[in-house]
């Protein structure tokens, strides 16, 4: 499973951070994680785990 992390800049030069997560070859589709306010991606490690060995790519 290959992991990224990164930053882009968003309204009024606000730093979103990101990260994906993807196994080897064409993903299946691609899952986007929107959480609230004061969480972070990494809370949805077990959706990860399960989606992305079945050939799906998270986004959060």
């Amino acid at each position: 499973m290959k992991h990224t992390e990164g930053k882009f800049k968003g309204h009024n030069g606000l730093d979103i951070y990101y990260q994906y997560w993807e196994s080897e070859g064409d993903p299946k589709a691609v899952l986007l994680v929107a959480h609230g306010l004061a969480e972070h991606g990494g809370r949805y490690k077990n959706l990860v785990n399960y989606f992305v060995p079945k050939g799906y790519a998270v986004w959060a």
